[in-house]
């Protein structure tokens, strides 16, 4: 399960959720989900900053994946694939469970991807506090991928935008460290170690965490 990596830890600080705090319900609609799981094993990105602002360099990293503890049958709940195609401006659409809706989906039908820099990206979505890790799909050969997750909103040029990363080479990153982890007898979150800084350009624009 992807996730922003800032939504693993105590607001305000360094210090990691226990997983055993973590549950996720798939396909929850009006306080019903599909199947719900606790999680296993959980890691955030090394080179997220937890305590700094959501600055370009920081929401290119801000991602986690959680495994969980029991598996989802696909026949139950259908899992979403990763978009690895060419990141394109255009239309993208968004699912989420927001500040005063956490029980019920909201979906964006249509916004707009309108730049990237680096491995972050700039939307033009509706976000909420609560929105964070919520999916941005694109929409090309049918079913929807996930482009990115939402880190946080910004402002540029007086206009509230929302942040999300570039999710490929990270997601490698996180899948790789899970598959190494060998689960202690009480799981805790692990932060993961991989090589290189990548482009660390800002936006020159202020990212606000949820």
């Amino acid at each position: 399960m992807l996730t922003a990596a800032h939504c693993l830890y105590r607001p305000g600080t360094s210090q990691l959720w226990p997983t055993d705090n973590i549950r996720f319900h798939a396909g929850l609609r009006d306080g019903r989900a599909v199947a719900s799981r606790g999680a296993r094993d959980a890691a955030a990105h090394d080179l997220f900053q937890p305590t700094e602002p959501l600055s370009a360099d920081n929401v290119a990293y801000d991602v986690a994946l959680i495994r969980l503890a029991e598996p989802i049958p696909t026949n139950e709940v259908p899992p979403f694939y990763v978009h690895d195609d060419r990141i394109r401006t255009g239309a993208v659409s968004v699912v989420s469970y927001g500040k005063g809706r956490s029980n019920a989906q909201s979906r964006q039908k249509e916004c707009q991807m309108l730049a990237r820099q680096g491995d972050a990206m700039i939307f033009d979505c509706d976000v909420t506090f609560g929105t964070s890790g919520a999916p941005v799909c694109s929409h090309l050969n049918g079913r929807g991928r996930i482009m990115a997750v939402i880190s946080g909103m910004i402002a540029v040029g007086g206009e509230k935008r929302s942040g999300g990363m570039v999710l490929p080479d990270r997601v490698t990153e996180l899948k790789r460290q899970l598959r190494m982890q060998v689960a202690p007898p009480t799981a805790n979150v692990r932060r993961i170690t991989v090589g290189g800084g990548g482009n660390r350009s800002g936006l020159g624009a202020k990212f606000v965490r949820p």
